[in-house]
């Protein structure tokens, strides 16, 4: 799943910060464009994968997470392989960082945006929704310590969660997501999509519950 969210990434990292005559062109999945601005990452995953790793590896390595371990791997996995993408928000604060506990201190994790569920679709291979729930939340803290940051981090792990134990076709992945989380999102895609958590899992969602393969996403 990681290795086919990377390609996605790197695809899809040729069409940000593009205008929507551009997309509409070149969206056809012949060919890797250019990041609109960073030329350094063409043919590369960005900083999502980045950190979805750091989220895939702490999984395998421990089982009792805090906002200090989860900040540890994020700064570990980005010095071990630094790369653009990340906002200079995170950028900043990951390089000026020699552990979680500096970094957590430099960051500002005042932020809405659509990052902490970016990078949390790994955390949904957990059996335990109770624990998927709890590990989005700490992770999400690090950087996007908001409702809405918090939010949408469960919502993308809880649909990986929804697809691989089979509770449904995506016919019912919104009402599960809504009586999971206890809310009444009307998810739907409005273009073009900006860049915060509930516009882009609003859309994420639309598109997984009611596509039929990966080209149709």
């Amino acid at each position: 799943m990681i290795l086919e969210a990377a390609i996605g990434d790197a695809y899809g990292a040729g069409f940000e910060f593009r205008d929507l005559d551009f997309i509409s062109k070149n969206n056809n999945l012949t060919q890797y464009d250019k990041h609109g601005m960073y030329t350094e990452i063409y043919k590369r995953y960005t900083d999502d994968t980045q950190m979805a790793i750091a989220i895939s590896e702490l999984l395998l390595e421990d089982d009792n997470w805090n906002e200090i371990k989860v900040a540890d791997k994020f700064v570990e996995v980005f010095h071990r392989d630094k790369r653009r993408g990340y906002s200079d928000r995170v950028y900043n604060a990951l390089d000026a960082s020699k552990n979680g506990s500096d970094f957590i201190k430099i960051i500002d994790n005042g932020s809405s945006g659509n990052g902490s569920a970016m990078r949390a679709y790994s955390i949904g291979h957990l059996k335990d929704i109770k624990q998927i729930l709890e590990f989005c939340e700490i992770q999400a803290k690090t950087s996007h310590n908001t409702v809405e940051g918090i939010s949408c981090a469960k919502r993308i792990a809880l649909a990986v969660h929804y697809f691989k134990y089979n509770l449904g076709d995506g016919s019912t992945l919104i009402d599960f997501l809504n009586a999971t989380l206890k809310e009444s999102e009307n998810y739907r895609i409005t273009s073009p999509i900006d860049m915060h958590g509930y516009p882009t899992t609003q859309a994420v969602i639309k598109m997984v519950s009611e596509a039929v393969s990966m080209k149709d996403c």
